[in-house]
């Protein structure tokens, strides 16, 4: 597959000075800091203040069933909701003053390079494959679910529930994410001249280091516990090698396409599909075992050859 960027990420002469790459890999863990970090400041700060008291105010977070500063409670998923937004808003001024003070722009000069830096001017459109290459890898769980009558139509489908879960994990978590660890990341990276391999594979690592917070919750959750403590240790090794694998994938569409829109959207439809073995779901479907490993291999084959092809 070419590792080779869109035009539209290609440095305007003012930019060609660029960053030292030892300034733009500290950019980087700037950014993928503050956005960790601000998971764990904002409860500190006056205007949090609620979700860490022993009292709920609404009926949503009264019927909760987890305590009261787990990440799933509901007065915690607004607190950080709001936290990890304002860490990307945060991080994407940063990379506008950044070019503003690199490319000498005013600040009207240095609006367009920033978003093109960003991927925000391009939706991607011109390369329609890179929408279909998450779905086309999803083929086998995707069949499934249509096995289990799940999909949208479908018997087992049920009504929608659109709730704060359903916003952090399918709107805010990918937005946000994929704003600061793609667009943010990459632009300070392409800043500091860093190759196409670089952007691809090494600035994903970003992405999967920040998710090794999560250990500390299931630590918590397991009662501190030095079994506790192993299943942690071996959820962050999965979480993080995944996240990676993912990092790697949407870097890729990133760089080929210049925009943010194609990773943002593959993201959601990942975290909707979830985690769907094969094993699992011949468990479930015996009598079409062989259907589903043929599935699932067309789906990785296909996204294989899909990625040739981009």
């Amino acid at each position: 597959m070419p590792l080779t960027l869109d035009p539209i990420l290609t440095l305007p002469p003012p930019l060609e000075t660029g960053l030292s790459p030892k300034a733009a890999n500290a950019l980087a863990f700037v950014f993928a800091a503050s956005y960790v970090g601000s998971l764990y400041i904002a409860p500190l700060l006056p205007w949090a203040g609620r979700p860490f008291k022993e009292t709920t105010t609404t009926v949503e977070e009264a019927s909760s069933r987890v305590p009261v500063g787990h990440r799933d409670h509901p007065a915690t998923m607004r607190m950080r909701m709001r936290a990890v937004s304002a860490a990307t808003r945060l991080s994407l001024v940063g990379v506008f003053w950044t070019v503003k003070t690199v490319g000498d722009y005013d600040v009207r000069g240095a609006l367009v390079p920033t978003l093109n830096l960003l991927g925000l001017r391009s939706s991607g459109l011109h390369m329609p494959l890179a929408y279909l290459l998450a779905p086309t890898l999803f083929l086998g769980p995707l069949f499934a679910s249509w096995l289990d009558g799940t999909l949208p139509g479908q018997a087992k489908f049920g009504s929608f529930r659109w709730g704060l879960a359903e916003r952090r994990n399918y709107l805010v978590g990918p937005v946000t994410e994929e704003l600061l660890f793609r667009s943010c990341i990459i632009a300070v990276s392409i800043l500091g001249s860093m190759s196409a391999s670089w952007l691809v594979f090494g600035t994903p690592l970003w992405f999967g280091l920040a998710h090794a917070h999560h250990a500390l919750q299931t630590y918590r959750d397991g009662g501190r516990t030095r079994d506790a403590l192993w299943r942690a240790g071996l959820g962050c090794l999965f979480q993080m090698s995944y996240t990676t694998l993912f990092g790697w994938f949407a870097s890729y569409l990133y760089i080929r396409t210049g925009s943010v829109l194609p990773p943002v959207v593959s993201h959601v439809f990942c975290n909707i599909m979830g985690i769907y073995g094969p094993g699992t779901a011949s468990r479930r479907h015996p009598s079409h075992k062989l259907a589903i490993s043929v599935a699932y291999l067309a789906g990785v084959a296909g996204f294989i050859w899909g990625l040739t092809k981009f």
